[in-house]
C-alpha cells in the first residue's frame, strides 16, 4: 500500500515485487476535501477513464476560489507516485479569475507503458495557496488508433511558402488532416481531405501552405489526424519568419 503526503510518497508492500495500491491522504494536501475549490474533476466526462496510449482526452473541472487564480497546471504520476514528463501547458487564461471552468485537451505521451496512472490538477491562488485534486487513468495499448510521425516544418527564404511533411497511419482509414498555424497576432486553419489523404490506411502528408501574409515572428504548427471513427492523433512543430 502507498500513502501520499504533500511532499512525498511512502511505500508499504507485503510483496515488494508486486504493484502497490495507491491510497490518497487528503487532509494535509487539500485534495478532495469538503472545502476544496476544485469540483467535478472528470476526464472524457467520467470520474475515471480508460485511454489508449498516444490518444487525446478532455479534462474538465470547476474551480471556485476566494482569491484570484495564479496558476492552473496538470501533472501525471504513475502508480508508484513517480512524476511523468509531459508537455502539458498551464492554463494562462485563468489568471486572476476566482471562478473558472477547466476544459483542456491533453495528449497521453506515446512513450508510456500500459497501467494505472494519476492525473493531478493543481490550482495556486494569488496568496500562494495550492490545492490539488486527482483522477485515475487506466492506459491501454490500442493498435487501431491513428498515428502521426514527426512533423517536418520548413519555410522558404522569402517567407511565403511553408513546407509540412509527416507520415500518417490510420487502421480505420484516414478521414482528414487539419492544420493550425498560430502566432502572436496571426493564425491560419487549413483542412486536407483530398483523395491522396482521405480513405487511406497510410500516406505521407506533404503539403505547402502560403504564409506570405503572416507577419514576422515565431509560429507553432499543430497537425491533427482524424480517422473515420472520429479518433485523432496530434503532432506539432514550429518555425520563425
Amino acid at each position: 500500500m502507498m500513502i501520499k503526503t504533500c511532499n512525498n510518497f511512502v511505500k508499504y508492500s507485503v510483496f515488494g515485487i508486486f504493484p502497490v495500491m495507491l491510497l490518497f491522504v487528503t487532509a494535509s494536501c487539500g485534495q478532495n476535501t469538503g472545502d476544496s475549490p476544485i469540483s467535478n474533476l472528470r476526464i472524457n466526462q467520467n470520474k475515471e477513464a480508460e485511454i489508449g496510449i498516444g490518444q487525446t482526452a478532455m479534462v474538465q473541472a470547476d474551480i471556485a476560489l476566494e482569491h484570484g487564480i495564479a496558476d492552473v497546471a496538470f501533472e501525471l504520476k504513475n502508480s508508484a507516485g513517480v512524476p511523468i514528463d509531459t508537455i502539458w501547458s498551464s492554463l494562462d487564461d485563468a489568471d486572476g479569475q476566482t471562478k473558472y471552468a477547466v476544459s483542456q485537451e491533453i495528449q497521453i505521451p506515446v512513450t508510456l507503458r500500459p497501467g494505472k496512472y494519476w492525473l493531478i490538477l493543481s490550482v495556486e491562488d494569488t496568496h500562494s495557496d495550492i490545492k490539488r485534486d486527482s483522477i485515475s487513468l487506466n492506459l491501454v495499448l490500442d493498435n487501431t488508433i491513428p498515428i502521426v510521425g514527426d512533423l517536418d516544418v520548413g519555410i522558404n527564404k522569402n517567407g511565403s511558402d511553408l513546407h509540412l511533411e509527416a507520415e500518417l497511419t490510420a487502421v480505420k482509414k484516414i478521414d482528414r488532416v487539419e492544420v493550425l498555424i498560430k502566432g502572436a497576432n496571426w493564425s491560419k486553419d487549413i483542412s486536407f481531405d483530398k483523395a491522396s489523404i482521405k480513405d487511406q490506411l497510410s500516406t505521407t502528408f506533404h503539403e505547402h501552405v502560403h504564409v506570405s501574409d503572416a507577419p514576422s515572428g515565431a509560429y507553432t504548427v499543430f497537425l491533427t489526424l482524424y480517422d473515420q471513427q472520429g479518433r485523432m492523433a496530434k503532432v506539432e512543430g514550429s518555425f520563425r519568419k
